[in-house]
């Protein structure tokens, strides 16, 4: 329980971290590519190793090499084509990371057909998830105005902790009816709704930062005129909601591959992706409502 707790404090500390240090250098260098794009790329890396290791079925594994190659060339071409092409350089870099990792599933199932193994599916689907999921969080990074990127960096990070915080709090104290037993048995119906109070409360907190003149010099400023409490208030409950099925999906993964954990880099925690499962689906949820709603 100890080892979980000081784990548990230096996750959040890496989480307040990059949130702080990457809202403070946005006001000054747009994006702040030293921190957030650098954070994403590594969970990037050790969450499809993860996955990766995970699928691996007797002596045939999908082919990590060619997925993590494929994301640092995605991530080369994506940077490449930003930082060059004119009019709407971040849809451009989006297509030509996209092309990238298309190429490079297509290249990973063609190997293993020549090779007459099986693991071509397993190696596009690392490409899926974790890799193209994630991709939508770094997205949030380009998103097109600097209170739009420091709204989405706070919902993501304080959505989903206090989301599992809520649901582990309430779950212990209230207990009830299992919320789906044949995939996660230590989950409660009561846990998950505490989960979604502490979601909404994770999307109020962040309007109330939005509205302070104490957070703006991290750029937390008024989206719209018309973006308002209500706003925040279903992104709160809406990720919440994906935050808590990523981590269900997440769990029948596990359950597929027989596994406990995803790693164990996290004493007490696991791994990578049994930190940011629910994370990564809410933040492609974030991206895309701020990017359209707004």
């Amino acid at each position: 329980m100890k080892k979980r707790l000081i784990t548990g404090i230096f996750i959040a500390a890496v989480f307040i971290g990059v949130l702080a240090l990457t809202l403070y250098i946005t006001r000054y260098f747009s994006p702040a590519f030293f921190t957030f794009d650098v954070f994403v790329w590594l969970l990037m890396l050790g969450a499809s190793f993860e996955v990766s290791r995970a699928l691996k079925r007797e002596t045939i594994t999908p082919l990590y090499t060619l997925v993590a190659s494929g994301t640092v060339v995605g991530a080369a071409s994506f940077y490449l084509v930003y930082y060059l092409a004119g009019g709407d350089a971040t849809t451009l870099a989006m297509l030509a990371f996209a092309s990238v990792i298309f190429v490079s599933a297509l290249l990973g199932f063609v190997i293993m057909a020549a090779r007459r193994e099986s693991g071509g599916i397993e190696t596009c689907f690392v490409f899926v998830y974790p890799v193209t999921v994630l991709f939508f969080m770094l997205l949030i990074n380009y998103l097109p105005t600097d209170p739009k990127r420091a709204a989405g960096m706070a919902l993501l990070f304080l959505v989903t902790p206090l989301t599992d915080v809520f649901a582990f709090l309430v779950g212990s104290a209230v207990r009830g009816p299992k919320l789906a037993p044949k995939i996660s048995p230590k989950k409660t119906l009561s846990g998950a709704i505490g989960g979604l109070l502490g979601g909404i409360l994770g999307g109020f907190l962040v309007y109330i930062m939005t509205r302070s003149v104490f957070f703006g010099f991290l750029g937390l400023n008024p989206l719209t005129a018309g973006f308002d409490l209500v706003h925040f208030l279903t992104l709160g409950f809406i990720g919440s909601v994906l935050t808590q099925g990523g981590d269900l999906l997440a769990s029948a993964f596990k359950r597929k591959t027989g596994i406990k954990d995803y790693g164990r880099l996290l004493p007490g925690h696991g791994g990578i992706m049994d930190r940011i499962d629910g994370m990564m689906v809410n933040a492609a949820f974030v991206y895309l409502y701020l990017l359209l709603v707004v």
